[in-house]
């Protein structure tokens, strides 16, 4: 079956692109209030839409994005599980007799993680996962309290845990959460610092678009100065079935607004690397428009008067890009060194020449304390460190509104260098089989008691990540593709009439859809066709007219895209080819 959508392509100027001002002042580099942006002279004001109106919320997620809660609804005695250094995999039971009953479900798990054989020890256990949930929920109120950072299942002690700046306020903490109904044995605490949110620093202009570089906002929100925000270029991703545009990227939530600190608002614009000083620049620099950040939610464990979110993200349409310019999907860009371990907390920020890209062959679902997460991010580079929690309770402070309370829930916390423009970096994790798996998106870190980076960064798992952005866990797919894509047709325009091209697939999982373009004379990439293998178009001019048309199609199959090489067609209206 044929694709038969028109594009007339006449002669034209280039339409200009949404032109957007440089701001000369950046927000704090750890703690950012509302800023106050004065424009730069050689710009003027950008003809840009403000943010738009809040996004529904998602709710909470459902169990199933979470694997200790997976094993837990089949597993009543499981106590929770962590990897050692060695990769051995310890497992809490409540009850001897369902060991052989829990390790089978715990080895489905590794399984469904691509884990591979890895050794399983049993311990006996006091509390059941599942309670240890439900009293980490019961604590959230908690997290008010001056001086309370964070709630967590401590899935290594079989305890909840619970972060406080000083711990001579554990005996009063622990008063709180018995009358809770949380039992003292059950809880033990860590002294901590509050978390940040990460935003600043630099890169380079970067192409095709990719993932780990920086890309910075600008931000036009009702009733504040404009601003620009710079953070670390997130996952590119497709969503499943989208046949209107398979371009997107995922970065942090909080990048793209003043307030709140994530969530509610959309349509930020977003360039790659910073928004430019020149209206001129503007295509050269012109990454997409953000499209979807959710609004938090409330009830339900979300204590009462508190807004809740599953993850800091945000989905970035990439639209009407240049000429040039294509998505790399599936790809984080790779610096020269890495990954590095604590105690060394940033690496080099310079792409590798001779080996430039790190490939994404998937999405890692099981996590557990002390796996190892890595990250790549426009500051600190690619680093790596040990995984201390996958389910981290945070109080996040809205510096517009002290008197609002927002909580992340369930977030990952690892010992990873991070530092401020790392937000929305790509976080993943390296299976036995070599490959790399997406894990989820840093949104930020402890402050250093010394130094410039954190040791201590926080991520929200990229399940919570496609929840929040589409409501499934597997729209969002951020795999590369093995496709290999050809375009065949008419190559030579003589006369005004209608001309066709095909697209021939292979590979993937046999399951083709199509987004087709065309750019006149290397103008910016115009939507032309979607869904099916051939496009035609109707093409006309005047008689001694010359020019060129260029065609490529993206094609989606099951979870992962590819851009074909672009197809050139000669124009000669009234004369040869």
């Amino acid at each position: 079956m044929k694709d038969y959508v028109a594009l007339a392509i006449i002669r034209r100027s280039v339409v200009p692109l949404l032109l957007v001002a440089a701001c000369d002042r950046e927000p704090t580099a750890i703690e950012r209030g509302a800023p106050a942006v004065a424009r730069a002279a050689s710009v003027g004001a950008p003809p840009s839409a403000p943010l738009g109106k809040p996004q529904l919320s998602r709710g909470a997620p459902p169990d199933s994005l979470y694997a200790s809660a997976r094993i837990a609804l089949r597993e009543p005695a499981f106590g929770g599980a962590f990897v050692d250094r060695g990769g051995v995999v310890h497992v809490h039971i409540t009850d001897p007799a369902a060991e052989g009953s829990i390790r089978n479900s715990l080895r489905a798990e590794l399984d469904r993680g691509n884990r591979g054989s890895a050794t399983i020890v049993a311990h006996a256990a006091q509390f059941s996962f599942s309670d240890l949930r439900e009293w980490s929920n019961a604590v959230l109120p908690l997290l008010r309290l001056p001086g309370v950072v964070w709630s967590e299942i401590d899935e290594v002690h079989n305890r909840i845990q619970i972060g406080l700046e000083n711990l001579n306020a554990s005996g009063d903490v622990l008063q709180a959460a018995a009358a809770l109904g949380v039992p003292r044995a059950a809880v033990r605490f860590q002294k901590t610092t509050r978390a940040v949110l990460f935003d600043d620093l630099h890169s380079s202009r970067i192409r095709p678009f990719i993932a780990g570089v920086r890309t910075e906002g600008y931000i036009s929100q009702p009733g504040y100065n404009d601003v620009k925000f710079p953070c670390t270029y997130g996952a590119n991703v497709i969503k499943r079935g989208d046949v209107a545009g398979p371009f997107y990227m995922v970065t942090a939530s909080h990048c793209t607004q003043v307030t709140p600190p994530f969530g509610s608002w959309i349509n930020a614009a977003l360039y790659q690397p910073s928004v430019p000083t020149f209206q001129s620049d503007s295509a050269t620099y012109w990454l997409g428009i953000e499209v979807n950040d959710p609004a938090g939610w409330t009830g339900g464990i979300c204590p009462a008067g508190a807004i809740c979110r599953n993850a800091d993200a945000a989905l970035v349409s990439i639209t009407a890009h240049s000429f040039g310019d294509y998505v790399d999907q599936g790809y984080i860009a790779r610096p020269s060194n890495g990954p590095m371990y604590p105690p060394t907390l940033n690496g080099s920020i310079t792409v590798d020449g001779s080996n430039p890209r790190l490939r994404i062959d998937g999405v890692m679902q099981t996590l557990f304390p002390g796996d190892v997460v890595q990250k790549i991010g426009e500051t600190t580079g690619w680093t790596a460190g040990v995984l201390g929690s996958n389910c981290r309770n945070k109080y996040v402070q809205d510096k517009t509104n002290i008197t609002q309370d927002y909580y992340l829930l369930c977030q990952l916390v690892d010992t990873l260098g991070a530092g401020p423009g790392d937000s929305g970096a790509p976080a993943f994790y390296q299976g036995l089989d070599g490959k790399y798996y997406m894990a989820g998106t840093l949104w930020g870190g402890e402050p250093p008691s010394s130094g410039t980076y954190s040791s201590v960064a926080y991520i929200s798992p990229w399940s919570y990540v496609s929840y929040d952005l589409t409501g499934s866990q597997t729209i969002l797919s951020p795999a590369a593709s093995d496709m290999s894509i050809s375009i065949s047709g008419d190559a030579c325009v003589t006369e005004d009439g209608t001309y066709s091209w095909n697209a021939s697939a292979s590979g993937g999982d046999g399951g083709y859809s199509y987004y087709w373009e065309l750019s006149f004379n290397a103008q910016p990439w115009e939507h032309a066709g979607s869904n099916l293998s051939t496009l035609r178009s109707y093409l006309f001019g005047t008689s001694g007219s010359s020019g060129t048309v260029w065609v490529r199609v993206t094609v989606q199959s099951g979870g992962s895209a590819k851009t074909s090489q672009t197809f050139q067609v000669t124009e000669r209206f009234g004369g040869f080819c």
